[in-house]
């Protein structure tokens, strides 16, 4: 299993594009839940997935170090030969939570040799939801094994550039300037009061 600096490293690149592919599935749900509703808890996360996985699939299949592979009920992305990963939803400790069949809990197992490649490490894009499922919080990449992530980082804090910092000096005025103001005269004024002197 890679460690988080070379995973982070090698996917650098695919940071941008695994982010366009969450949140546009994202905003894809958003759209036709007013529709479709959610009667089943399931609902949503079901139509993320799919949306996931309409748009990952055009969004990295001209990648020549690239491969998709397509399994029961799940589609793969195989990059460089060094990383699989998949998408899926997370917990708020960064953990899918999968129906236990043999190949799920084969893949979060890293002694396990479930596709005859050893050398390639087996991750999950996540996203994950605030506490009223009504925005994505964070994209993660997430190591794991068996139950325990073994390590994690954030798409979108990796990606997140320092904001611009704006200069500003206020105008400082004297404590007189903000307590006397000069007397305003109408023309009126003025030539009435130069009569009278």
């Amino acid at each position: 299993m890679r460690n988080q600096q070379d995973v982070q490293s090698l996917l650098q690149p695919l940071h941008a594009s695994l982010t366009r592919v969450v949140m546009g599935a994202w905003d894809d749900w958003r759209k036709v839940a007013p529709q479709i509703g959610r009667r089943f808890a399931r609902t949503p996360a079901n139509v993320i997935y799919e949306r996931m996985i309409a748009r990952a699939i055009p969004e990295f299949e001209s990648l020549p170090s690239m491969h998709i592979t397509n399994g029961r009920q799940t589609v793969h992305f195989v990059y460089q030969d060094a990383v699989r990963f998949r998408f899926k939803k997370g917990d708020e400790n960064g953990l899918s939570r999968n129906y236990p069949t043999q190949t799920a809990l084969a893949f979060n197992d890293q002694n396990c040799d479930l596709f005859g490649a050893p050398s390639i490490s087996r991750i999950d894009i996540v996203y994950q939801l605030d506490g009223l499922a009504t925005r994505v919080t964070d994209i993660a990449v997430v190591a794991r094994h068996e139950s325990n992530v073994l390590w994690s980082y954030s798409i979108i804090a990796a990606e997140s550039q320092p904001a611009e910092v704006i200069a500003f000096t206020p105008k400082v005025s004297s404590p007189v300037e903000s307590l006397v103001r000069p007397r305003v005269q109408l023309p009126e004024q003025e030539k009435s009061e130069g009569e009278s002197s």
